[in-house]
């Protein structure tokens, strides 16, 4: 049975799924009673102050100096580059849904395979070794995809006609995002692909050696 498990956890992680151990959150229920409306409001509120500030930080970091020529063809482009942008961000979402489920199934999986191969009496360091690495790494590449988000859907809903500099800004900040992105997701594949996945090949080898010698 336990070999069986393995083969498992070898077999998604070949067909490139990568690990993570994904926490319980629990969510802290209040007491006080409010209205729908009111906090629909509050929650509208608070996330327009904080895409305020986002914004004003992309233009800090991002800064750029349109001329009026610039600044009217943006005008007239940015509107339908903003729709494209909220379609890349649902696009990325969706990406992003689908790497976490495979995660918690994966790495539930792993989970359970390293205490049965203890008792098994056969050594999990290594593979213990790997979850610490490997949290850190989806930990990073967690934070970046937030960040591209937060970026893509600034970008798609900000005032583009009102202020193009931030639009420009915005954008660029995306574009940054997304080289992270890419970086720290390429980190998880490749972790996963030639250090876990060895490490696991060798567990279902040494559980074959030690079920053949107590047969």
């Amino acid at each position: 049975m336990l070999n069986k498990t393995l083969k498992l956890v070898l077999g998604l992680v070949i067909l490139g799924t990568p690990v993570v151990f994904v926490p319980e959150v629990f969510a802290v229920t209040s007491t006080t009673k409010v209205s729908p409306e009111s906090a629909r409001a509050t929650e509208a509120s608070k996330k327009s102050k904080e895409r305020d500030l986002r914004i004003s930080a992309y233009k800090t970091k991002y800064a750029t100096s349109l001329t009026k020529v610039q600044e009217t063809k943006l005008k007239t482009t940015c509107k339908p580059a903003q729709v494209k942008v909220k379609l890349l961000n649902e696009k990325a979402i969706k990406n992003d849904t689908v790497r976490a489920k495979a995660y918690e199934v994966v790495g539930a999986e792993l989970s359970k395979i390293i205490p049965r191969l203890k008792d098994a009496s056969i050594s999990t360091t290594d593979l213990e070794e790997y979850q610490t690495q490997l949290t850190v790494l989806i930990k990073t590449y967690s934070t970046d995809s937030l960040a591209f988000a937060s970026s893509l859907q600034d970008t798609a809903e900000l005032d583009c006609l009102t202020d193009p500099a931030a639009f420009k800004s915005s954008l660029d900040s995306a574009r940054a995002d997304r080289l992270k992105l890419v970086t720290s997701s390429k980190a998880v594949a490749t972790y996963v692909t030639e250090t876990i996945k060895p490490g696991l090949e060798k567990k279902h080898l040494d559980l074959q050696v030690k079920d053949m010698g107590t047969q």
